[in-house]
Protein backbone atom coordinates (compact mmCIF):
# COMPACT_ATOMS: atom_id res chain seq x y z
CA UNK A 1 0.00 0.00 0.00
CA UNK A 2 2.73 2.17 0.83
CA UNK A 3 4.00 2.09 -2.70
CA UNK A 4 0.82 3.10 -4.19
CA UNK A 5 1.74 6.57 -2.54
CA UNK A 6 0.18 8.63 0.28
CA UNK A 7 -3.88 8.30 0.52
CA UNK A 8 -3.72 5.95 -2.07
CA UNK A 9 -3.42 2.62 -0.35
CA UNK A 10 -6.99 3.17 1.24
CA UNK A 11 -8.30 2.18 -1.73
CA UNK A 12 -6.98 -1.27 -1.76
CA UNK A 13 -9.49 -4.13 -0.25
CA UNK A 14 -8.54 -6.99 1.11
CA UNK A 15 -10.35 -9.80 2.21
CA UNK A 16 -9.47 -12.37 5.15
CA UNK A 17 -8.26 -16.32 3.43
CA UNK A 18 -4.31 -15.45 2.94
CA UNK A 19 -1.29 -16.65 3.73
CA UNK A 20 1.66 -15.03 4.04
CA UNK A 21 5.50 -16.16 5.08
CA UNK A 22 7.91 -13.19 5.98
CA UNK A 23 11.66 -13.35 6.85
CA UNK A 24 14.13 -10.61 7.36
CA UNK A 25 17.74 -9.94 8.57
CA UNK A 26 19.90 -6.53 9.41
CA UNK A 27 20.02 -3.19 10.88
CA UNK A 28 17.67 -0.20 10.68
CA UNK A 29 20.08 1.00 8.27
CA UNK A 30 19.95 -1.83 5.51
CA UNK A 31 17.32 -4.44 6.66
CA UNK A 32 16.37 -7.01 3.96
CA UNK A 33 12.44 -8.31 3.55
CA UNK A 34 11.39 -11.61 1.76
CA UNK A 35 7.87 -12.76 1.55
CA UNK A 36 5.69 -15.57 0.43
CA UNK A 37 2.34 -14.53 -0.15
CA UNK A 38 -0.66 -16.78 -1.27
CA UNK A 39 -3.97 -14.64 -1.95
CA UNK A 40 -5.64 -18.01 -3.76
CA UNK A 41 -7.74 -17.74 -0.83
CA UNK A 42 -8.52 -14.10 -0.63
CA UNK A 43 -10.10 -11.84 -2.96
CA UNK A 44 -8.54 -8.04 -3.49
CA UNK A 45 -9.99 -4.93 -5.30
CA UNK A 46 -8.81 -1.57 -6.26
CA UNK A 47 -10.65 0.75 -8.07
CA UNK A 48 -10.70 0.99 -11.73
CA UNK A 49 -7.99 -1.35 -11.89
CA UNK A 50 -8.25 -4.85 -10.54
CA UNK A 51 -10.84 -7.46 -9.14
CA UNK A 52 -9.44 -10.79 -8.01
CA UNK A 53 -12.63 -13.02 -7.01
CA UNK A 54 -12.28 -15.53 -4.39
CA UNK A 55 -11.10 -19.08 -5.05
CA UNK A 56 -8.38 -17.34 -7.97
CA UNK A 57 -5.21 -18.97 -8.28
CA UNK A 58 -2.39 -16.06 -7.35
CA UNK A 59 0.77 -16.18 -5.67
CA UNK A 60 3.66 -13.10 -4.88
CA UNK A 61 6.93 -13.75 -3.92
CA UNK A 62 9.02 -10.96 -3.16
CA UNK A 63 12.85 -10.15 -1.66
CA UNK A 64 13.71 -6.23 -0.77
CA UNK A 65 15.94 -4.13 1.06
CA UNK A 66 15.32 -1.32 3.01
CA UNK A 67 18.05 1.41 3.09
CA UNK A 68 18.71 4.96 4.89
CA UNK A 69 17.36 6.36 1.88
CA UNK A 70 15.40 4.09 0.02
CA UNK A 71 13.64 1.04 -0.51
CA UNK A 72 15.04 -1.43 -2.90
CA UNK A 73 12.56 -4.33 -4.27
CA UNK A 74 15.21 -6.66 -6.18
CA UNK A 75 12.51 -8.77 -7.00
CA UNK A 76 8.86 -9.45 -7.50
CA UNK A 77 7.28 -12.35 -8.57
CA UNK A 78 3.50 -12.55 -9.10
CA UNK A 79 1.63 -15.75 -11.00
CA UNK A 80 -1.93 -14.71 -11.41
CA UNK A 81 -2.80 -17.62 -14.06
CA UNK A 82 -2.24 -17.18 -16.84
CA UNK A 83 -0.28 -14.35 -16.11
CA UNK A 84 3.54 -14.28 -14.63
CA UNK A 85 4.69 -10.85 -14.28
CA UNK A 86 8.54 -10.10 -12.73
CA UNK A 87 9.12 -5.83 -11.09
CA UNK A 88 11.71 -4.33 -9.53
CA UNK A 89 11.12 -1.49 -8.21
CA UNK A 90 13.51 1.34 -6.11
CA UNK A 91 11.61 4.19 -4.03
CA UNK A 92 12.90 7.27 -2.10
CA UNK A 93 11.33 7.89 1.38
CA UNK A 94 10.77 10.98 -0.27
CA UNK A 95 8.39 10.31 -2.61
CA UNK A 96 10.43 9.40 -6.20
CA UNK A 97 9.94 5.14 -7.92
CA UNK A 98 11.29 3.91 -10.40
CA UNK A 99 10.11 0.20 -11.63
CA UNK A 100 10.63 -2.19 -14.10
CA UNK A 101 8.06 -4.72 -15.19
CA UNK A 102 8.20 -7.94 -17.46
CA UNK A 103 5.35 -10.34 -17.69
CA UNK A 104 5.75 -13.51 -19.45
CA UNK A 105 3.04 -14.01 -23.01
CA UNK A 106 -0.42 -14.66 -21.62
CA UNK A 107 -4.10 -14.93 -23.16
CA UNK A 108 -5.56 -11.97 -22.32
CA UNK A 109 -9.11 -13.00 -22.72
CA UNK A 110 -8.21 -15.07 -19.03
CA UNK A 111 -7.34 -11.97 -17.41
CA UNK A 112 -9.77 -9.43 -18.48
CA UNK A 113 -12.47 -10.11 -16.53
CA UNK A 114 -9.98 -8.97 -13.50
CA UNK A 115 -9.69 -5.90 -14.66
CA UNK A 116 -12.59 -3.71 -15.15
CA UNK A 117 -11.61 -1.13 -17.80
CA UNK A 118 -10.23 -3.64 -20.07
CA UNK A 119 -13.64 -6.06 -19.28
CA UNK A 120 -15.91 -4.07 -21.86
CA UNK A 121 -14.35 -4.47 -24.57
CA UNK A 122 -13.96 -8.38 -24.98
CA UNK A 123 -9.97 -8.66 -25.02
CA UNK A 124 -8.51 -12.11 -26.64
CA UNK A 125 -5.34 -13.19 -27.76
CA UNK A 126 -1.74 -13.04 -26.62
CA UNK A 127 -0.08 -9.93 -25.44
CA UNK A 128 3.63 -9.94 -23.43
CA UNK A 129 5.16 -6.36 -21.96
CA UNK A 130 8.47 -4.99 -20.92
CA UNK A 131 7.69 -1.92 -19.39
CA UNK A 132 9.76 1.16 -16.81
CA UNK A 133 8.05 3.87 -15.35
CA UNK A 134 9.30 6.99 -13.26
CA UNK A 135 7.59 9.37 -10.95
CA UNK A 136 6.64 10.27 -7.68
CA UNK A 137 4.51 7.68 -7.10
CA UNK A 138 3.03 4.78 -8.61
CA UNK A 139 -0.37 7.19 -9.90
CA UNK A 140 2.36 9.45 -11.32
CA UNK A 141 4.87 7.16 -13.13
CA UNK A 142 5.68 8.05 -16.62
CA UNK A 143 5.96 5.01 -18.93
CA UNK A 144 8.00 3.44 -21.16
CA UNK A 145 8.90 0.02 -22.92
CA UNK A 146 6.95 -1.99 -25.19
CA UNK A 147 3.93 -4.58 -25.47
CA UNK A 148 3.91 -6.95 -27.90
CA UNK A 149 0.32 -8.22 -29.70
CA UNK A 150 0.28 -11.56 -31.15
CA UNK A 151 -3.30 -12.77 -32.56
CA UNK A 152 -5.16 -9.92 -30.43
CA UNK A 153 -8.73 -9.45 -30.71
CA UNK A 154 -11.44 -6.69 -29.38
CA UNK A 155 -14.80 -5.37 -29.19
CA UNK A 156 -14.21 -1.75 -30.02
CA UNK A 157 -17.80 -0.49 -30.28
CA UNK A 158 -21.36 -2.66 -30.46
CA UNK A 159 -22.30 -1.14 -33.59
CA UNK A 160 -19.19 -2.17 -35.21
CA UNK A 161 -17.69 -5.89 -35.86
CA UNK A 162 -14.93 -7.28 -33.50
CA UNK A 163 -11.36 -6.31 -34.85
CA UNK A 164 -9.23 -9.23 -34.76
CA UNK A 165 -5.74 -11.18 -35.57
CA UNK A 166 -3.95 -7.95 -34.57
CA UNK A 167 -0.61 -8.26 -34.82
CA UNK A 168 2.74 -5.82 -34.43
CA UNK A 169 4.15 -4.09 -30.97
CA UNK A 170 2.92 -0.82 -29.19
CA UNK A 171 5.92 1.23 -28.10
CA UNK A 172 5.34 3.35 -24.75
CA UNK A 173 7.38 6.71 -24.36
CA UNK A 174 5.71 9.17 -21.20
CA UNK A 175 1.63 9.63 -22.48
CA UNK A 176 2.55 8.80 -26.07
CA UNK A 177 1.46 5.35 -27.10
CA UNK A 178 2.91 4.48 -30.92
CA UNK A 179 2.38 1.16 -32.61
CA UNK A 180 4.85 -0.36 -34.99
CA UNK A 181 3.39 -1.22 -38.66
CA UNK A 182 0.00 -3.24 -37.53
CA UNK A 183 -2.19 -5.88 -39.26
CA UNK A 184 -5.81 -6.73 -38.21
CA UNK A 185 -8.92 -7.49 -39.30
CA UNK A 186 -12.52 -5.58 -38.84
CA UNK A 187 -15.21 -8.11 -39.44
CA UNK A 188 -14.21 -9.76 -42.47
CA UNK A 189 -11.81 -7.12 -43.77
CA UNK A 190 -7.96 -6.73 -43.58
CA UNK A 191 -6.43 -3.56 -42.38
CA UNK A 192 -3.03 -2.39 -42.08
CA UNK A 193 -1.33 0.54 -40.69
CA UNK A 194 0.08 2.49 -37.30
CA UNK A 195 -0.70 4.44 -34.99
CA UNK A 196 -0.18 7.25 -32.35
CA UNK A 197 -2.05 7.69 -28.69
CA UNK A 198 -1.01 10.95 -27.18
CA UNK A 199 -1.94 11.82 -23.29
CA UNK A 200 -3.87 9.71 -21.22
CA UNK A 201 -6.19 11.97 -19.49
CA UNK A 202 -7.52 13.37 -22.91
CA UNK A 203 -5.97 11.43 -25.25
CA UNK A 204 -5.60 12.01 -28.94
CA UNK A 205 -5.45 9.13 -31.16
CA UNK A 206 -3.76 9.91 -34.86
CA UNK A 207 -3.99 6.34 -37.40
CA UNK A 208 -2.92 5.81 -41.18
CA UNK A 209 -4.05 2.51 -41.95
CA UNK A 210 -4.81 0.97 -45.14
CA UNK A 211 -7.17 -1.86 -46.60
CA UNK A 212 -7.66 -3.89 -49.84
CA UNK A 213 -11.37 -4.38 -49.27
CA UNK A 214 -13.37 -2.82 -46.55
CA UNK A 215 -16.43 -4.38 -46.27
CA UNK A 216 -18.86 -1.14 -45.44
CA UNK A 217 -21.13 -3.64 -42.94
CA UNK A 218 -17.83 -4.24 -40.79
CA UNK A 219 -18.28 -0.60 -39.81
CA UNK A 220 -21.50 -0.82 -39.00
CA UNK A 221 -23.31 0.15 -42.30
CA UNK A 222 -26.21 -1.72 -44.00
CA UNK A 223 -26.54 -1.04 -47.35
CA UNK A 224 -28.96 -4.39 -47.86
CA UNK A 225 -28.85 -7.70 -49.06
CA UNK A 226 -25.97 -6.85 -51.48
CA UNK A 227 -22.78 -6.51 -49.56
CA UNK A 228 -20.69 -3.13 -50.53
CA UNK A 229 -16.69 -3.31 -50.71
CA UNK A 230 -15.04 0.14 -50.68
CA UNK A 231 -11.63 -1.07 -52.65
CA UNK A 232 -8.23 0.35 -51.91
CA UNK A 233 -8.88 2.51 -49.14
CA UNK A 234 -5.97 4.47 -47.41
CA UNK A 235 -7.01 6.72 -44.45
CA UNK A 236 -5.17 9.85 -42.09
CA UNK A 237 -7.29 10.02 -39.19
CA UNK A 238 -7.21 11.87 -35.66
CA UNK A 239 -9.10 11.64 -32.47
CA UNK A 240 -9.00 14.12 -30.05
CA UNK A 241 -11.80 15.53 -27.78
CA UNK A 242 -14.81 13.65 -29.40
CA UNK A 243 -13.86 15.50 -32.58
CA UNK A 244 -12.52 12.85 -35.61
CA UNK A 245 -10.51 14.67 -38.32
CA UNK A 246 -10.08 13.04 -41.67
CA UNK A 247 -7.08 14.47 -42.95
CA UNK A 248 -7.25 12.15 -46.33
CA UNK A 249 -9.68 9.05 -46.98
CA UNK A 250 -9.44 7.53 -49.99
CA UNK A 251 -10.89 4.91 -52.26
CA UNK A 252 -13.10 3.35 -54.60
CA UNK A 253 -16.53 2.28 -54.01
CA UNK A 254 -17.92 0.34 -56.95
CA UNK A 255 -17.27 1.97 -59.83
CA UNK A 256 -16.53 5.32 -57.93
CA UNK A 257 -13.16 6.46 -57.00
CA UNK A 258 -13.75 9.18 -54.07
CA UNK A 259 -11.02 11.05 -52.25
CA UNK A 260 -12.26 13.21 -48.94
CA UNK A 261 -11.55 15.31 -46.02
CA UNK A 262 -13.64 16.68 -43.46
CA UNK A 263 -14.62 15.76 -39.66
CA UNK A 264 -16.68 14.20 -37.27
CA UNK A 265 -17.77 16.18 -34.34
CA UNK A 266 -19.92 14.71 -31.36
CA UNK A 267 -19.53 10.93 -31.68
CA UNK A 268 -22.58 10.26 -29.66
CA UNK A 269 -24.83 12.29 -31.90
CA UNK A 270 -22.50 12.50 -34.91
CA UNK A 271 -22.41 15.87 -37.16
CA UNK A 272 -20.39 15.13 -40.53
CA UNK A 273 -18.76 17.78 -42.60
CA UNK A 274 -16.62 16.60 -45.87
CA UNK A 275 -15.17 18.00 -48.69
CA UNK A 276 -15.14 14.93 -51.48
CA UNK A 277 -13.26 14.72 -54.60
CA UNK A 278 -14.01 11.97 -57.25
CA UNK A 279 -12.42 11.73 -60.78
CA UNK A 280 -15.59 9.18 -61.40
CA UNK A 281 -18.33 9.09 -59.66
CA UNK A 282 -21.62 6.64 -59.89
CA UNK A 283 -24.32 8.00 -58.06
CA UNK A 284 -25.59 4.46 -57.67
CA UNK A 285 -22.67 3.16 -55.67
CA UNK A 286 -23.40 6.54 -53.30
CA UNK A 287 -26.78 5.83 -52.71
CA UNK A 288 -26.33 2.06 -51.90
CA UNK A 289 -24.76 2.94 -48.84
CA UNK A 290 -28.03 4.70 -47.29
CA UNK A 291 -30.36 2.16 -48.86
CA UNK A 292 -30.68 -0.58 -46.02
CA UNK A 293 -32.84 -0.88 -42.48
CA UNK A 294 -31.00 1.02 -39.76
CA UNK A 295 -28.43 -0.71 -37.96
CA UNK A 296 -29.87 1.46 -34.36
CA UNK A 297 -26.28 3.66 -34.44
CA UNK A 298 -26.34 7.27 -33.11
CA UNK A 299 -28.56 9.62 -35.43
CA UNK A 300 -26.67 11.33 -37.26
CA UNK A 301 -26.28 14.63 -39.40
CA UNK A 302 -24.10 14.47 -42.66
CA UNK A 303 -23.14 17.60 -45.47
CA UNK A 304 -20.66 17.30 -48.00
CA UNK A 305 -19.28 19.41 -50.95
CA UNK A 306 -19.33 16.85 -53.38
CA UNK A 307 -17.44 17.91 -56.64
CA UNK A 308 -16.94 14.85 -59.57
CA UNK A 309 -14.65 15.27 -63.28
CA UNK A 310 -17.21 12.44 -64.51
CA UNK A 311 -19.29 9.61 -63.86
CA UNK A 312 -22.86 8.25 -64.36
CA UNK A 313 -26.27 8.19 -63.00
CA UNK A 314 -28.34 5.68 -63.57
CA UNK A 315 -26.88 4.99 -67.13
CA UNK A 316 -26.73 8.71 -68.03
CA UNK A 317 -22.76 9.88 -68.15
CA UNK A 318 -21.78 13.53 -67.01
CA UNK A 319 -19.19 16.18 -66.71
CA UNK A 320 -18.13 18.66 -63.82
CA UNK A 321 -20.21 17.56 -61.54
CA UNK A 322 -21.19 19.34 -58.51
CA UNK A 323 -23.60 19.63 -55.38
CA UNK A 324 -24.57 19.95 -51.85
CA UNK A 325 -25.29 16.86 -50.25
CA UNK A 326 -26.83 16.32 -47.31
CA UNK A 327 -27.96 13.18 -45.17
CA UNK A 328 -30.54 13.91 -42.29
CA UNK A 329 -32.25 10.75 -40.79
CA UNK A 330 -31.95 8.65 -43.67
CA UNK A 331 -33.15 11.17 -45.97
CA UNK A 332 -30.25 12.33 -48.79
CA UNK A 333 -30.49 15.47 -50.51
CA UNK A 334 -28.50 17.21 -53.15
CA UNK A 335 -29.42 20.92 -52.81
CA UNK A 336 -28.46 22.35 -55.24
CA UNK A 337 -26.47 20.20 -58.27
CA UNK A 338 -25.37 20.68 -61.75
CA UNK A 339 -23.73 19.14 -64.19
CA UNK A 340 -22.64 18.89 -68.04
CA UNK A 341 -23.97 16.13 -69.91
CA UNK A 342 -24.98 15.09 -73.03
CA UNK A 343 -23.39 18.32 -74.74
CA UNK A 344 -25.73 20.33 -72.55
CA UNK A 345 -26.79 21.59 -68.86
CA UNK A 346 -28.58 19.93 -65.99
CA UNK A 347 -29.32 21.65 -62.82
CA UNK A 348 -31.83 20.85 -60.00
CA UNK A 349 -32.71 19.77 -56.63
CA UNK A 350 -33.01 16.13 -55.49
CA UNK A 351 -34.56 14.54 -52.37
CA UNK A 352 -34.21 10.69 -51.66
CA UNK A 353 -35.80 8.91 -48.90
CA UNK A 354 -34.05 5.90 -47.61
CA UNK A 355 -36.37 5.48 -44.49
CA UNK A 356 -38.18 2.98 -45.62
CA UNK A 357 -38.59 0.61 -48.66
CA UNK A 358 -37.26 1.01 -51.83
CA UNK A 359 -35.83 4.32 -51.98
CA UNK A 360 -38.19 7.12 -52.91
CA UNK A 361 -36.86 10.15 -55.23
CA UNK A 362 -37.98 13.47 -55.69
CA UNK A 363 -35.86 15.58 -58.39
CA UNK A 364 -36.49 19.47 -59.69
CA UNK A 365 -34.66 19.57 -63.00
CA UNK A 366 -33.54 21.99 -65.93
CA UNK A 367 -32.13 20.66 -68.85
CA UNK A 368 -30.61 23.23 -71.58
CA UNK A 369 -29.06 22.27 -74.49
CA UNK A 370 -28.74 18.29 -74.18
CA UNK A 371 -28.43 16.13 -77.03
CA UNK A 372 -32.04 14.23 -77.85
CA UNK A 373 -30.41 11.67 -79.90
CA UNK A 374 -27.77 10.75 -76.78
CA UNK A 375 -30.69 10.91 -74.02
CA UNK A 376 -32.81 8.68 -75.64
CA UNK A 377 -30.19 6.34 -76.34
CA UNK A 378 -29.29 6.97 -71.93
CA UNK A 379 -32.73 5.72 -71.53
CA UNK A 380 -32.73 2.54 -73.46
CA UNK A 381 -34.57 4.03 -76.53
CA UNK A 382 -33.18 1.32 -79.34
CA UNK A 383 -35.17 1.86 -82.23
CA UNK A 384 -36.75 5.30 -82.50
CA UNK A 385 -34.34 7.94 -83.27
CA UNK A 386 -34.47 11.88 -82.81
CA UNK A 387 -31.83 14.49 -83.43
CA UNK A 388 -31.79 17.96 -81.85
CA UNK A 389 -31.29 20.24 -78.95
CA UNK A 390 -33.41 19.46 -75.97
CA UNK A 391 -34.49 21.56 -73.03
CA UNK A 392 -36.33 20.58 -70.18
CA UNK A 393 -37.88 22.00 -66.72
CA UNK A 394 -39.83 19.69 -64.77
CA UNK A 395 -40.86 18.29 -61.05
CA UNK A 396 -41.35 14.73 -60.76
CA UNK A 397 -41.06 11.87 -58.12
CA UNK A 398 -40.53 8.12 -58.03
CA UNK A 399 -39.95 5.15 -55.99
CA UNK A 400 -37.67 1.89 -56.75
CA UNK A 401 -34.87 0.76 -57.56
CA UNK A 402 -34.90 0.17 -61.54
CA UNK A 403 -36.09 2.25 -64.34
CA UNK A 404 -39.12 -0.35 -64.40
CA UNK A 405 -40.02 0.86 -61.10
CA UNK A 406 -39.33 4.42 -61.94
CA UNK A 407 -41.84 4.62 -64.59
CA UNK A 408 -44.13 2.66 -62.90
CA UNK A 409 -44.38 5.01 -59.91
CA UNK A 410 -43.42 8.33 -61.59
CA UNK A 411 -45.42 11.15 -60.71
CA UNK A 412 -45.11 15.25 -61.69
CA UNK A 413 -45.00 17.65 -64.33
CA UNK A 414 -42.75 18.13 -67.43
CA UNK A 415 -42.23 21.18 -70.00
CA UNK A 416 -40.17 19.99 -73.41
CA UNK A 417 -38.64 21.91 -76.08
CA UNK A 418 -36.46 20.51 -79.04
CA UNK A 419 -35.27 22.44 -81.24
CA UNK A 420 -33.36 22.26 -84.89
CA UNK A 421 -33.46 18.35 -85.41
CA UNK A 422 -35.11 15.86 -87.29
CA UNK A 423 -36.72 12.57 -86.04
CA UNK A 424 -36.74 8.70 -87.82
CA UNK A 425 -38.28 5.43 -87.06
CA UNK A 426 -41.33 6.47 -85.44
CA UNK A 427 -44.41 3.85 -86.56
CA UNK A 428 -47.04 6.46 -85.78
CA UNK A 429 -45.74 9.49 -88.16
CA UNK A 430 -44.79 6.82 -90.72
CA UNK A 431 -48.28 5.35 -90.47
CA UNK A 432 -49.75 8.65 -90.94
CA UNK A 433 -47.17 9.75 -93.79
CA UNK A 434 -48.14 6.47 -95.64
CA UNK A 435 -52.11 7.61 -95.75
CA UNK A 436 -51.19 10.76 -96.79
CA UNK A 437 -49.16 10.08 -99.77
CA UNK A 438 -51.22 7.46 -101.00
CA UNK A 439 -53.75 10.20 -101.10
CA UNK A 440 -52.25 11.69 -104.21
CA UNK A 441 -52.98 15.37 -102.80
CA UNK A 442 -50.12 17.03 -102.38
CA UNK A 443 -47.07 17.99 -105.28
CA UNK A 444 -44.92 16.43 -102.88
CA UNK A 445 -43.67 12.89 -101.14
CA UNK A 446 -44.35 13.50 -97.23
CA UNK A 447 -40.88 12.43 -95.46
CA UNK A 448 -40.01 8.84 -95.42
CA UNK A 449 -39.53 8.17 -91.60
CA UNK A 450 -37.97 4.96 -92.83
CA UNK A 451 -35.04 6.63 -94.27
CA UNK A 452 -34.20 10.13 -94.61
CA UNK A 453 -36.47 11.13 -91.57
CA UNK A 454 -38.72 14.17 -90.92
CA UNK A 455 -36.58 17.75 -90.03
CA UNK A 456 -38.33 19.74 -87.45
CA UNK A 457 -37.88 23.62 -86.48
CA UNK A 458 -39.27 22.53 -82.74
CA UNK A 459 -41.26 20.18 -80.46
CA UNK A 460 -42.84 21.54 -77.43
CA UNK A 461 -45.30 20.11 -75.41
CA UNK A 462 -46.11 19.91 -71.19
CA UNK A 463 -46.65 17.09 -69.83
CA UNK A 464 -48.40 15.52 -66.55
CA UNK A 465 -47.00 12.30 -65.32
CA UNK A 466 -48.80 10.28 -62.80
CA UNK A 467 -48.57 6.41 -62.09
CA UNK A 468 -46.46 6.02 -65.21
CA UNK A 469 -48.86 7.54 -67.72
CA UNK A 470 -47.89 11.05 -69.56
CA UNK A 471 -50.38 13.07 -70.27
CA UNK A 472 -50.40 16.22 -72.55
CA UNK A 473 -52.76 18.80 -74.35
CA UNK A 474 -50.34 20.39 -76.14
CA UNK A 475 -47.73 18.61 -77.76
CA UNK A 476 -46.48 20.39 -81.19
CA UNK A 477 -44.10 19.82 -83.92
CA UNK A 478 -43.09 22.96 -86.37
CA UNK A 479 -41.51 22.08 -89.64
CA UNK A 480 -40.99 23.60 -92.49
CA UNK A 481 -42.94 21.04 -94.81
CA UNK A 482 -45.24 19.85 -91.70
CA UNK A 483 -46.92 20.63 -88.89
CA UNK A 484 -48.49 18.09 -85.93
CA UNK A 485 -49.94 18.63 -83.10
CA UNK A 486 -51.42 15.82 -80.60
CA UNK A 487 -53.28 15.27 -77.74
CA UNK A 488 -53.62 12.48 -75.24
CA UNK A 489 -51.83 9.73 -73.42
CA UNK A 490 -48.50 7.24 -73.37
CA UNK A 491 -48.62 4.58 -71.01
CA UNK A 492 -45.11 4.16 -70.12
CA UNK A 493 -45.23 1.63 -68.09
CA UNK A 494 -47.22 -0.88 -70.88
CA UNK A 495 -45.43 0.96 -73.70
CA UNK A 496 -48.76 1.95 -75.32
CA UNK A 497 -50.29 5.29 -76.41
CA UNK A 498 -54.00 6.65 -77.16
CA UNK A 499 -53.84 9.60 -78.96
CA UNK A 500 -54.99 12.38 -81.36
CA UNK A 501 -53.29 13.93 -84.38
CA UNK A 502 -53.30 16.66 -86.16
CA UNK A 503 -51.63 17.07 -88.94
CA UNK A 504 -51.00 19.90 -91.31
CA UNK A 505 -48.47 19.37 -94.29
CA UNK A 506 -47.42 23.20 -95.51
CA UNK A 507 -48.27 22.98 -98.90
CA UNK A 508 -51.25 23.71 -101.51
CA UNK A 509 -53.40 21.09 -103.02
CA UNK A 510 -52.83 20.11 -106.22
CA UNK A 511 -56.00 17.23 -106.79
CA UNK A 512 -59.77 17.62 -107.27
CA UNK A 513 -60.86 17.54 -103.62
CA UNK A 514 -63.26 14.47 -104.33
CA UNK A 515 -60.57 12.22 -104.87
CA UNK A 516 -59.17 12.57 -101.57
CA UNK A 517 -59.55 9.31 -99.80
CA UNK A 518 -59.30 10.67 -96.29
CA UNK A 519 -61.53 12.89 -94.29
CA UNK A 520 -60.26 16.74 -93.27
CA UNK A 521 -61.38 20.02 -94.47
CA UNK A 522 -59.69 22.74 -96.81
CA UNK A 523 -58.55 26.18 -95.57
CA UNK A 524 -58.94 28.72 -98.40
CA UNK A 525 -56.02 31.52 -98.44
CA UNK A 526 -55.49 34.46 -100.52
CA UNK A 527 -52.62 32.38 -102.44
CA UNK A 528 -52.57 28.71 -101.47
CA UNK A 529 -55.02 26.45 -100.29
CA UNK A 530 -54.22 24.14 -96.96
CA UNK A 531 -55.38 20.96 -95.81
CA UNK A 532 -55.39 19.71 -92.05
CA UNK A 533 -56.08 15.99 -91.46
CA UNK A 534 -56.98 13.94 -88.18
CA UNK A 535 -55.94 10.53 -86.77
CA UNK A 536 -55.97 8.41 -83.76
CA UNK A 537 -53.00 6.19 -82.92
CA UNK A 538 -54.06 3.35 -80.08
CA UNK A 539 -51.72 0.97 -78.96
CA UNK A 540 -48.11 -0.32 -78.89
CA UNK A 541 -45.79 2.32 -79.01
CA UNK A 542 -43.63 -0.03 -81.31
CA UNK A 543 -46.95 -0.15 -83.72
CA UNK A 544 -50.21 1.28 -82.95
CA UNK A 545 -52.88 0.91 -85.03
CA UNK A 546 -53.40 4.58 -86.66
CA UNK A 547 -56.72 5.75 -88.72
CA UNK A 548 -58.11 8.82 -90.22
CA UNK A 549 -61.00 9.84 -88.42
CA UNK A 550 -64.00 12.24 -88.79
CA UNK A 551 -63.54 15.90 -87.54
CA UNK A 552 -67.14 15.74 -86.09
CA UNK A 553 -65.89 12.61 -84.12
CA UNK A 554 -63.28 14.54 -82.17
CA UNK A 555 -64.50 15.62 -78.53
CA UNK A 556 -64.89 19.18 -78.32
CA UNK A 557 -61.89 20.12 -75.84
CA UNK A 558 -59.90 18.16 -78.27
CA UNK A 559 -60.85 20.47 -81.27
CA UNK A 560 -60.57 23.29 -79.88
CA UNK A 561 -57.23 22.93 -78.89
CA UNK A 562 -56.63 21.80 -82.30
CA UNK A 563 -58.21 25.13 -83.87
CA UNK A 564 -56.35 27.11 -81.16
CA UNK A 565 -52.65 25.45 -82.32
CA UNK A 566 -53.46 25.35 -85.60
CA UNK A 567 -55.17 29.06 -85.75
CA UNK A 568 -58.13 27.90 -87.12
CA UNK A 569 -60.75 29.67 -88.31
CA UNK A 570 -64.29 29.61 -86.09
CA UNK A 571 -66.29 27.69 -88.91
CA UNK A 572 -64.18 24.81 -90.44
CA UNK A 573 -65.35 23.62 -93.74
CA UNK A 574 -65.64 19.59 -92.45
CA UNK A 575 -67.54 18.30 -95.86
CA UNK A 576 -65.24 17.41 -98.79
CA UNK A 577 -68.93 18.31 -100.70
CA UNK A 578 -68.43 22.06 -99.66
CA UNK A 579 -65.09 22.48 -99.73
CA UNK A 580 -63.28 25.11 -102.69
CA UNK A 581 -60.26 25.38 -104.04
CA UNK A 582 -59.07 28.67 -102.17
CA UNK A 583 -58.26 31.97 -104.30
Amino acid sequence: AWLLGQGRGEKLALSDGSTMKLSGEGTTSLYNLAGDWNLTASSYSYPDLIAKPLARPNTLSFQGTFGEQEFRLSSLNCNLAPLSLFATATSRYQGAVSLEVKTNQFQVAEIAPLFPAARKYQPAGKIQAQLRGAGAGLDRLDWGGSVALSGVSFKAWEKIKPVTAVNGSIRISGEELESSQFSARLGSSTINGRGTLSGFKSPSLAVSFSSPSLDLADLGLDPGPAPVHAEKVQGTLSYSKDNLQISSLSGTLGKSVLQIKGSVQNLQRPLIELSVNSPHLELEDITRIFSGSSTGGPPFTMKANLVATEGRAHGIAFQKFRSVVMLEDKILYLQPFDFSSMGGQVSGRMRVDFGSGAPRYQVNCNMQQISAERLMRSLGVKKQEMTGKLSLQGELSAKGESAAEFRKTALGAVKLKVEQGSIRKFSTLSKIFSILNVSQLFKFQLPDMVSGGMPYNKISGDFAIRDGIASTQNLFLDGDAINLSAVGKLDLVRNQLDLNIGVQPLQTVDKVVNRIPIVGWILTGKDRSFITTYFEAKGPIEDPQVTAVPVKSLAKGVLNIFKRVFQLPGRLVTDTGEVMIGN
